[in-house]
């Protein structure tokens, strides 16, 4: 029921990237342009043997394999990220959600601060953090965290579906029919509403 955020960065450096790559395959033959295109993993590939320290081709290669599940090869090119570009607090996060994922709480929570450290207006690494706060049942820790990303940002729903999850497993029923109250607000059409409402009563 926690819900954890990975961060993309797609979306942020999709301008400049993509810049970058029509200037490289200017002048490519029309079936290479293709065959590079026609598969993300390649397209990464290829930016990288042209520039190995292009940090961006390394986190948009690791996030394919972070959702693919192969957790060695995201963590091999999210640090190989931040080898590239050392204030990447994007890739901290997810290598913290990875760690979370495979059992180390510790290793988790020590990426997440780091994440923090570099970027502290970051909502994602507090959410995940909490996340892991919830799962070890110090909900204190949790719920200054989540407080904290809702106070800096009103619609992040991740945390505040957090937030019913871990009042969900306090037994604080009105407070999270309050929460939930607040996501439908929101967003009255919310997938994960259902579920948050059977957790609940089922507890």
């Amino acid at each position: 029921g926690i819900v954890l955020k990975v961060y993309e960065q797609k979306s942020k450096a999709l301008g400049a990237f993509v810049i970058i790559v029509l200037f490289v395959f200017y002048g490519l033959s029309t079936l290479r342009y293709n065959k590079l295109w026609a598969s993300e993993k390649n397209y990464c590939r290829y930016m990288l043997n042209l520039s190995p320290q292009m940090h961006i081709a390394s986190f948009w290669l690791a996030d394919i394999y972070m959702e693919e599940e192969n957790f060695d090869y995201a963590k091999y090119y999210y640090s190989k990220s931040i080898r590239g570009y050392k204030n990447d607090w994007e890739a901290y996060t997810n290598l913290g959600l990875i760690e979370a994922v495979l059992g180390n709480v510790e290793g988790a929570e020590m990426l997440n601060r780091k994440a923090m450290t570099l970027n502290a207006e970051a909502v994602e690494p507090k959410n995940n953090l909490a996340a892991l706060y919830i799962e070890q049942g110090e909900f204190e820790k949790a719920e200054e965290l989540l407080f904290e990303v809702v106070e800096k940002k009103y619609y992040y729903m991740d945390a505040r579906k957090n937030l019913v999850t871990m009042y969900t497993k306090q037994g604080l029923k009105r407070e999270a029919e309050q929460m939930i109250k607040t996501i439908l607000q929101i967003n009255p059409q919310d997938a994960d509403v259902p579920r948050l409402i059977r957790n609940l009563n089922y507890n």
